[in-house]
């Protein structure tokens, strides 16, 4: 009966590990969803694009681009969705 708490454990302890590398990063980092809409972001797209966490789970990954570049974003999008690697 011991065995799944310890399961637990470890799963939790490997989700934190997980968010302590995610959010130590410099790098912008997201985790969407297929449709677009933005799970979580590491503090680097927090501090760098200056938008909370809540507001970014009210976007699409597509806006965070500017203007000029949504039109690439979006195909590049798409080719992530049916596996195509980038050119």
């Amino acid at each position: 009966m011991n065995k799944p708490a310890n399961q637990e454990w470890e799963i939790q302890d490997q989700a934190s590990n997980f968010y302590t590398i995610f959010d130590t990063m410099e790098d912008i980092i997201l985790v969407g969803n297929s449709k677009g809409e933005v799970i979580y972001a590491n503090r680097a797209t927090i501090n760098k694009l200056g938008y909370t966490m809540e507001e970014l789970k009210t976007m699409h990954v597509i806006e965070l681009n500017p203007l000029e570049k949504r039109e690439e974003a979006e195909e590049i999008f798409g080719d992530m969705l049916v596996g195509k690697a980038p050119s």
